[in-house]
């Protein structure tokens, strides 16, 4: 890339962020890349280099800092993996402080909404210091009606038996189709997010 592109680019940038910025922001919502924090991953942590720049790929938790630092929005909300709560969690909120926001966390799990998994995840709510009175997180997880018809669920096999879809349209068959409800197993239902989310102003 030619050193004129990359200046007009750069410029572009800053011109959106100054508009951001003047604008305001009510939230900034996300995850970051769990494969360096996860038991299933290297457990490398979030690194960066001197620069400030991510070096691994739970690293890109560091660009979610910069952004915050930049638009300053009223609410931050992250969410990552359960192990996030075992060592390195530290970092995340120091990095949470240095903007200037305070936080609070807790682990939810999908299965606190009805889902027929568990998967834990730990979420982040951060906001300017002193700028919150009361807790962000409600008092009580509320099952949804979507999961409803999965209540009695203890496996695989009984949700493919409840749903009425036949195997090979959910598990995969001869066209390699993947096995989308073990898949589901990685994710959190985005009514989990509704719910975290509803006693928000």
């Amino acid at each position: 890339m030619s050193k004129n592109i990359k200046k007009a680019l750069a410029d572009e940038t800053d011109q959106l962020v100054r508009e951001i910025v003047e604008q305001g922001v009510d939230g900034i919502i996300g995850g970051f890349p769990c494969q360096d924090i996860s038991v299933c991953g290297k457990q490398n942590g979030i690194q960066r280099n001197a620069a400030g720049d991510a070096t691994n790929r739970s690293g890109l938790f560091w660009e979610m800092v910069r952004t915050v630092c930049l638009v300053r929005p009223k609410i931050w909300l992250m969410e990552n993996v359960a192990e996030l709560l075992t060592g390195h969690l530290g970092g995340v909120l120091s990095a949470v402080a240095s903007c200037g926001y305070d936080a609070e966390w807790d682990c939810v799990a999908a299965s606190s909404v009805g889902a027929p998994h568990h998967r834990g995840r730990i979420y982040v709510y951060a906001y300017p210091i002193g700028t919150r009175g009361s807790r962000l997180f409600p008092e009580k997880i509320q099952r949804q009606s979507e999961f409803q018809r999965y209540e009695n669920s203890r496996s695989v096999e009984d949700i493919i038996r409840e749903s009425g879809i036949s195997e090979p349209i959910i598990r995969g068959g001869h066209n390699g189709t993947a096995k989308r409800l073990h898949a589901i197993g990685n994710g959190n239902p985005p009514c989990v997010i509704r719910e975290l989310t509803r006693g928000l102003k």
